[in-house]
């Protein structure tokens, strides 16, 4: 599913300890606006973090099927060898 493979699914950390942890929320309706705001949110943390750990705080009711495609494609295509990802799906 959207070009991930098993592999990539580690319960084990991938950098070393202690976590550098950037967060990403992911609030409110999936819309084009709210993708471009988190898609620069993103690349903000991806540019000027050293984080090692990326934490998404997803709390959506849902939205636009093409917007909730390019946001899991977003997610997807975040780097391994960069940021290891772990989202809280809220409700």
């Amino acid at each position: 599913v959207l070009g991930v493979s098993d592999w990539q699914f580690v319960a084990a950390p991938r950098f070393p300890q202690p976590r550098k942890v950037a967060r990403l929320e992911i609030h409110g309706p999936i819309t084009a606006a709210n993708i471009t705001r988190w898609t620069s949110a993103l690349q903000t943390i991806l540019d000027q973090s050293d984080a090692n750990l990326l934490f998404i705080d997803l709390d959506s009711n849902g939205g636009d099927l093409e917007q909730s495609l390019s946001l899991a494609y977003m997610i997807a295509e975040i780097p391994l060898e960069r940021l290891e990802t772990v989202a809280y799906v809220q409700h």
